[in-house]
């Protein structure tokens, strides 16, 4: 995976991340009080600022109420969606449009 995915990558995970926290109805405190991290740090997550490691993302599924497999972005999703494209589309219209992509590309032809 290049730098850019990379990118790309932390910054969808942090979105996901971001979506499942709301839907929990937890603010970025009371996530990094149970997560024993400080806001700052579920913020940069979030953002995609800062990476993660694996026992991490499991910890924080298990905060989340979920499957780990539902804060891990798909490997299309994070080619099709350059970061110069997210920047010009919001989040769920974004998540959509790769979705789509990735979608026709795997009907045959």
């Amino acid at each position: 995976m290049r730098t850019e995915e990379q990118d790309v990558f932390y910054t969808r995970l942090g979105e996901l991340v971001r979506r499942r926290r709301r839907e929990r109805h937890l603010t970025q405190e009371k996530l990094a009080e149970l997560w024993n991290l400080n806001r700052t740090t579920v913020v940069n997550i979030e953002k995609g600022r800062q990476r993660i490691s694996v026992h991490q993302v499991v910890v924080l599924a298990n905060h989340l109420g979920c499957q780990v497999q539902d804060l891990i972005p798909q490997l299309e999703e994070v080619r099709v969606l350059s970061a110069e494209l997210r920047d010009k589309a919001p989040d769920d219209r974004a998540f959509k449009f790769a979705s789509e992509i990735a979608a026709a590309s795997k009907q045959p032809r």
